[in-house]
């Protein structure tokens, strides 16, 4: 059985082979995808192709404005992430992850401060669990994601 743990570890890292997740929890590393919690944000974007597993092609690509004048950048997949609300795109020429903080606001969820270091989100249904986000310099609040199983992990 250790033979084939360590040959699946091999396969995994070189040709990138899903496996079911019972399976990737004991053999695969664990990747960590850092979200900015954007304040400016329209819309929910991942530069991460691990995270689109889910996404379907859009019909038309959808085109952003980047943060630097003149500069684009399009959309050609969509989907939806379990802890992020409405749609989000991958774009792969984006320099960051982002969660847009209206999608947040625009279904209900609470925003909160604890101190000066945590943002946390809490949604509209009791049974679902609060996001927090860490502070960082700038007035920017993180957080990361484990791409394996795609939760977020805590700050």
């Amino acid at each position: 059985m250790g033979v084939v743990v360590a040959i699946m570890q091999i396969l995994m890292r070189t040709y990138l082979i899903r496996t079911p997740s019972a399976l990737m929890h004991t053999v695969a590393p664990t990747t960590t995808v850092r979200f900015l919690l954007d304040s400016g944000a329209s819309n929910h974007i991942t530069k991460e192709p691990s995270m689109t597993e889910r996404f379907k092609k859009l019909r038309k690509p959808k085109v952003f404005g980047g943060s630097v004048a003149g500069h684009e950048m399009a959309a050609s997949t969509s989907g939806t992430l379990p802890w992020a609300p409405g749609r989000t795109y991958y774009v792969p020429n984006s320099s960051a992850n982002l969660l847009a903080l209206g999608e947040y606001q625009a279904r209900g969820w609470e925003i909160r401060s604890r101190g000066r270091e945590n943002l946390i989100l809490t949604p509209p249904q009791s049974s679902a669990a609060p996001l927090a986000f860490k502070r960082q310099p700038n007035n920017l609040y993180v957080r990361d994601v484990d791409t394996n199983t795609m939760e977020p992990l805590l700050p």
